[in-house]
């Protein structure tokens, strides 16, 4: 069975498969002919009667996987929010779900991106894209639960960037930041409910933080539903939002101001008028990302370009600098080069701290 898997096994990324039609003939791979459009979209071996789902094997009878996921112990530990059992695969439960390979029934929210037959694309019924996502249309039951959301814990943030994490008997978070004048070495900064998400909403400002922008109103968009708002994040990102913030505003006299994170829903946020903000709530990042101003030569955030000449670069390196201390590693940054970010286009006015999906700096008690 193996063996006559060998041949789709790339070396350089551990092993991919390409399910569509156009990709899988130039890498001489199987035609339609021998694709189950079933669950996954990959060929099925004939000698196990199992879908070859890249990582592991999946039994579309059963509607279950049929090895362990190598990525599940530490999902389920260091991210719970974004823990996703389906990585590997097209067609996603925590979207919609056609276990038994049978033809979806479309809802209409798709509008005319649903596909109507087996033409193009691979040949799939019922797929479409979405900001990078296959979704399928469909009324078939989920083949198992999504993962629930992260419950209320009380979150202890060290200035060295360290979150400890323990739980507790309430229905909300707690937030404490260390503080050498209290007699427990930790003050109370907030108690935040969670959503039906599993997100809590940051709050505009404190003392050492504020906002930007006014709140987006959301709705749905192209079949997309936006929730409301756009000030909703991961419970442990807020923490070390909290922290960053603190450590920015007390040890280097710079006050941030936040902007975009998600919407209500967990979604990208978006209003009427505008484009909705990408990769804000879509591709497993719901939560994990915040917008930012850039710092100024007065420490404060300011309202302008990175070009501006009242742009700082060493504060805004700084800024960088801290967050990834506090777990924000996927972050961006326009056309000036700063330590600590990518270049993204679209970001001149604007940085973006993204969270770790495998953040060190988090213990768990």
């Amino acid at each position: 069975m193996l063996k006559k898997l060998d041949r789709y096994w790339e070396p350089a990324h551990g092993g991919a498969l390409h399910p569509t039609v156009s990709t899988a003939a130039g890498l001489g791979y199987a035609g339609q002919s021998e694709t189950r459009k079933g669950y996954t979209g990959y060929e099925k071996d004939a000698e196990s009667g199992l879908d070859f789902a890249q990582a592991r094997y999946y039994n579309s009878v059963h509607g279950r996987f049929t090895s362990v996921d190598p990525l599940t112990a530490s999902a389920t530990i260091r991210n719970p929010q974004t823990f996703n059992r389906y990585t590997y695969v097209l067609n996603s439960p925590y979207k919609f779900t056609d276990p038994l390979g049978l033809i979806p029934e479309t809802t209409g929210a798709c509008g005319n991106r649903c596909r109507n037959s087996d033409g193009g694309g691979g040949g799939f019924v019922g797929l479409y894209s979405d900001y990078g996502s296959t979704i399928v249309i469909a009324d078939e039951q989920q083949a198992e639960p999504p993962t629930p959301p992260p419950a209320p814990a009380n979150y202890y943030i060290s200035r060295n960037g360290t979150i400890t994490v323990q739980g507790t008997s309430n229905s909300y978070s707690s937030y404490y930041i260390e503080d050498s004048n209290s007699p427990t070495g930790f003050r109370w900064l907030a108690n935040r409910e969670h959503n039906e998400a599993g997100l809590v909403y940051f709050p505009d400002e404190l003392d050492f933080f504020s906002r930007y922008s006014t709140k987006d109103a959301g709705g749905k968009n192209n079949g997309v539903d936006h929730g409301k708002g756009d000030h909703y994040i991961n419970p442990l990102v807020a923490a070390a939002l909290f922290g960053l913030a603190a450590v920015l505003k007390d040890t280097h006299g710079i006050h941030m101001s936040f902007g975009d994170m998600s919407a209500d829903n967990g979604s990208d946020p978006w209003q009427k008028g505008f484009k909705d903000h990408k990769g804000h709530g879509h591709s497993g990042r719901s939560g994990l990302d915040v917008d930012f101003r850039y710092i100024g030569k007065d420490s404060k955030a300011f309202h302008g370009t990175m070009n501006s000449n009242n742009f700082d670069h060493a504060k805004n390196e700084t800024v960088f600098k801290v967050a990834q201390t506090f777990g924000f590693t996927e972050n961006y940054r326009g056309s000036v080069s700063l330590s600590g970010a990518r270049y993204e286009a679209g970001h001149d006015d604007h940085g973006h701290l993204g969270f770790s999906l495998k953040p060190t700096n988090v213990v768990y008690r």
